[in-house]
């Protein structure tokens, strides 16, 4: 018995069709595996992108004011992106690998999914996406960072030069710019690197048999004989979409891609910098 396929012609499509099969519970599978993975990765991630940061970023002074300014050029935004997705890929390439499997219907829990994947293809099997996981977040990390510190500054000078120097002086980067500038980062990334995505998707989510089947208790030959990889590396699963889906294929999941991104990026950013601010009133 395989997972149940969902091949709706879109995402709302495919979550009402989960919702009938399995019930809306079914949308929440594996969100555990982010839940545990996602603070030390962001913690990681902000750390790294923030000493970075800190290495690159030039410091001018305004013509027009004649106050300085630290900014974080497009180059130096790239670079810093780059680096803190790596860092967080390390953590997150495990878990996001569980929770795939876990959605298409793979599993009991997290640890039964952890200790199965571990008995029949190693720490192989839960870092066999490592490869275009990088190839996608490190351009997404890019793409995002970049464009985040480009609208980030660009609302910033617009709103200078309706201030008086006294208010010049006092200027916070407040929530709405951050909140405005996460959503067109967001939106942009996901966007420009979904073939990507698809991809990954494609080969953490690769035709294994589901471990609560009857032939995995009753056959475990048959069941190690199932869980070989289906594709043999990206190449095999990029041309595989191709050939069975056509070029739109790598664009499918597109529209609830943007919609998870676009707000993931403003909420993750504002509450970041909404923190960083805490900590520096109240601590420094």
């Amino acid at each position: 018995n395989t997972a149940p396929s969902y091949s709706g012609k879109g995402g709302l499509n495919n979550s009402t069709n989960m919702q009938k099969s399995k019930g809306y519970s079914r949308l929440w599978r594996g969100v555990q595996t982010m839940t545990t993975g996602c603070i030390p990765a962001h913690a990681l991630y902000f750390s790294s992108y923030e000493y970075t940061k800190s290495l690159l970023s030039t410091t001018t002074i305004s013509p027009t004011t004649g106050m300085s300014q630290t900014q974080l050029n497009t180059f130096g935004a790239s670079v810093a992106g780059a680096i803190s997705a790596l860092c967080h890929d390390v953590i997150m390439t495990p878990m996001d690998t569980i929770k795939q499997r876990m959605q298409l219907g793979h599993y009991q829990s997290m640890g039964n999914a952890f200790r199965e994947i571990m008995k029949s293809e190693g720490w192989n099997g839960l870092y066999r996406s490592f490869g275009i996981t990088v190839l996608t977040n490190i351009p997404y990390g890019m793409i995002m960072v970049s464009t985040n510190e480009f609208l980030r500054n660009m609302m910033m000078d617009a709103k200078r030069e309706k201030m008086s120097m006294e208010q010049h002086q006092q200027q916070v980067l407040d929530i709405q710019t951050t909140m405005l500038a996460g959503c067109g980062a967001g939106m942009v990334a996901a966007a420009v690197t979904s073939p990507l995505d698809r991809v990954k998707t494609r080969l953490q989510t690769q035709r294994l048999i589901n471990s609560s089947s009857p032939t995995t208790t009753a056959c475990p030959k048959a069941a190690k004989k199932l869980s070989i990889p289906h594709y043999t590396g990206i190449n095999d699963a990029f041309t595989s979409i191709i050939k069975e889906e056509g070029y739109q294929g790598l664009w499918r999941g597109l529209s609830p891609r943007l919609l998870t991104h676009t707000p993931a990026v403003a909420i993750s950013w504002t509450s970041y910098e909404l923190a960083k601010q805490f900590l520096h009133n109240h601590f420094e």
